[in-house]
C-alpha cells in the first residue's frame, strides 16, 4: 500500500519505508529510523525530526576539522567519516538538538557550542531553548535554500528541563554530528537506500 503524506510525523509512525521527495525527484527512500540516523541529504535532514538540526560551516584543513569556532582532529572522528572529510575544504555540520545535552565536566571530550538563550517554547514535557551561539553561523539562505526551508541563525536544543536564561556550554558527541558537503549531500556514513 502506498500512502502519500506531507505530515513526516503521520509518515514516520505509519511507514515501513519512507519515499522523501522534493520537487518530484526522489531524495531518499528508507526506514523512517534510518532516514533520521543518515539522512542522505540536508533536505531529508530537515524534513525529519521535531526541530531540523542546527547546522555550522565547516573547513578542513591539514587533519583537522575546524567548525563553529573549535577544531576537532580528524583521528577523533568515525573512520568512515574521517577518509569522507579528508581533502574537502567547505562543509556543513548537522547538530539534532536532541543530541545536544548540557556539558557538565569541562573534561568531556566532545564538540562544544556556547550560547545565551533567547527564549524557550514549552512543549509537554520538554522544551526547545533557543540560543544564540558564539560559534560562527553559516550562510543560513544558502542553508534554507538546500533545506528547502526557512532556517534560522538561532540554534535549538530540546531538553526536559532547564532552570537558567543565562549562558549554555552544550555538547555533542562526535558520532552524533551529520556532516554534508558544500552540496548538501551527506559524507562519511550517512545517507540511505541508493536510488
Amino acid at each position: 500500500m502506498i500512502y502519500v503524506t506531507h505530515d513526516q510525523v503521520e509518515a514516520q509512525t505509519l511507514a515501513d519505508r519512507v519515499v522523501i521527495l522534493r520537487d518530484g525527484e526522489v531524495q531518499q527512500i528508507g526506514p523512517p529510523r534510518e532516514i533520521y540516523l543518515r539522512p542522505a541529504n540536508i533536505f531529508a535532514a530537515a524534513f525529519l525530526g521535531a526541530a531540523p538540526p542546527n547546522f555550522l560551516t565547516g573547513r578542513v584543513t591539514a587533519n583537522r576539522l575546524e567548525m563553529g569556532g573549535a577544531c576537532v582532529s580528524l583521528a577523533d572522528l568515525p573512520g568512515e567519516c574521517r577518509t569522507a572529510l579528508a581533502g574537502r575544504e567547505q562543509i556543513y555540520a548537522g547538530l539534532r538538538p536532541e543530541a545536544l545535552y548540557r556539558v557538565t565536566d569541562a573534561r568531556q571530550s566532545v564538540f562544544r557550542l556556547t550560547g545565551h538563550v533567547v527564549r524557550r517554547e514549552i512543549i509537554g514535557n520538554s522544551q526547545h531553548v533557543y540560543f544564540r551561539s558564539e560559534a560562527d553561523s553559516p550562510d543560513m539562505t544558502r542553508i534554507a535554500a538546500l533545506a528547502g526551508r526557512h532556517m534560522t541563525d538561532e540554534f535549538v536544543w530540546t531538553t526536559e528541563n532547564l532552570d537558567t536564561d543565562d549562558t549554555l556550554e552544550l555538547g555533542i558527541r562526535l558520532d552524533d554530528i551529520l556532516f554534508f558537503d558544500a552540496d548538501g549531500h551527506a559524507i562519511g556514513t550517512h545517507g540511505g537506500d541508493s536510488l
